[in-house]
């Protein structure tokens, strides 16, 4: 049985149980002790639901940065390629 999807919960069928694994994995690894899959899963929600509209919102603002600099790029380029009245 599929589980309703949280709107900030982006991750794929796939994704989510990697990262699963990797939660318990490190868990036991850390604190020597086993992480339940339904504990694992339980504490991915809580991460997701705290982070993952900051996370998007940083990854939004990097793209605006990447735009904005290529803008101001092309800007010089054009600017360049401009000619004079004694050219």
């Amino acid at each position: 049985m599929k589980r309703a999807k949280e709107p900030w919960d982006v991750l794929s069928d796939e994704s989510r149980e990697v990262v699963i694994e990797e939660l318990m994995r490190f868990y036991k690894s850390e604190f020597d002790q086993d992480l339940g899959m339904i504990k694992a899963d339980v504490l991915l929600d809580k991460f997701l639901e705290l982070t993952a509209v900051e996370i998007h919102n940083e990854a939004l603002d990097g793209a605006e940065r990447l735009i904005e600099d290529r803008i101001g790029e092309l800007k010089m380029e054009l600017y360049m390629l401009r000619k004079s009245n004694s050219d």
